[in-house]
């Protein structure tokens, strides 16, 4: 998945922008998706620790 992106990213940087709103536009795009990614982290993190129990499994019985 990971691979994925990175081979649509260096597709998109390979485009020669026509004008500099195109590429700030761009830096938009990947700034926000760097911070869904750095969200979706932290949200998976949190709900392992919850999980976990503050790192412990809990056994059932």
């Amino acid at each position: 998945m990971i691979y994925i992106i990175f081979v649509v990213l260096l597709i998109m940087i390979g485009r020669i922008p026509s004008d500099i709103n195109e590429s700030y536009l761009f830096l938009d795009i990947v700034n926000y998706s760097g911070m869904g990614i750095t969200v979706f982290f932290i949200i998976s993190l949190f709900i392992s620790a919850v999980k976990t129990k503050g790192g412990k499994r809990y056994e059932k019985g």
